[in-house]
């Protein structure tokens, strides 16, 4: 288990705190109402938040990892060369063209490696991430195939009726998380819509845990790092 997974799961018992200050029994009518309410659209903030810190924080520990065994620039998937060499390119391109010497120079130092094996080149891992606004589904596949993992959802599950409860759970997530951080005062989640939410999280992370576990052995030449 990576350190990522571990932090998220301690990270989740804030959920049943939570949940244990609702003075409705599960299943029985509220006795406040608006407590349950409230209740339930901090558990979805809060779920949103922490799973969006174990996809981060993920993909920094995997950058951690291959960074600390200083693999040639060549063992890295192509995306995640392109991903990472793509904001300061970006940057400099905004820049009047006699302006550009020192950020040419920044940028050559920094990315060259990346692109001349057998140099070794180390990745900084908030790069990676930069364009990520949320980790909703069509993000998530993006997210992973930086590192190497075509489809993420398909990497986790074999049936298709799996998969796409998985997608639409962790979309409604993120759905109603985005609802309720706009203000609209209608976003609600049941105790019932919260447990799916959590399982259906738990379920990608643990998943996904031992897909990018087999996909650095793969980029690193190494044994599974956790």
């Amino acid at each position: 288990m990576s350190s990522s997974l571990d932090h998220f799961r301690l990270a989740l018992q804030e959920i049943r705190v939570l949940q244990r200050a609702d003075p409705s029994p599960t299943g029985s009518p509220p006795r406040d109402p608006d407590l349950t309410r409230v209740i339930g659209r901090s558990c979805v903030v809060l779920l949103y938040s922490h799973f969006e810190q174990y996809v981060r924080s993920l993909n920094e520990e995997s950058a951690t990892y291959s960074n600390g065994l200083n693999i040639p620039s060549n063992r890295l998937p192509l995306a995640l060369r392109l991903q990472h060499s793509r904001e300061p390119i970006d940057a400099l391109a905004k820049i009047q063209w006699n302006n550009r010497g020192a950020q040419l120079v920044d940028v050559m130092s920094e990315e060259a490696a990346l692109w001349r094996p057998p140099e070794i080149a180390h990745v900084h891992h908030e790069r990676l991430l930069s364009w990520m606004k949320s980790p909703n589904p069509k993000a998530l596949v993006r997210c992973f195939r930086i590192w190497g993992v075509a489809d993420i959802f398909r990497a986790i599950t074999r049936k298709d009726h799996t998969r796409r409860d998985l997608w639409l759970r962790i979309k409604g997530l993120v759905d109603s998380r985005n609802n309720i951080a706009h203000g609209d005062a209608n976003a609600e989640a049941t105790a019932a819509d919260v447990r799916a939410y959590e399982t259906s999280i738990i379920m990608f992370a643990t998943r996904v845990d031992r897909v990018m576990a087999r996909a650095l052995a793969g980029i690193c030449g190494t044994g599974p790092p956790w």
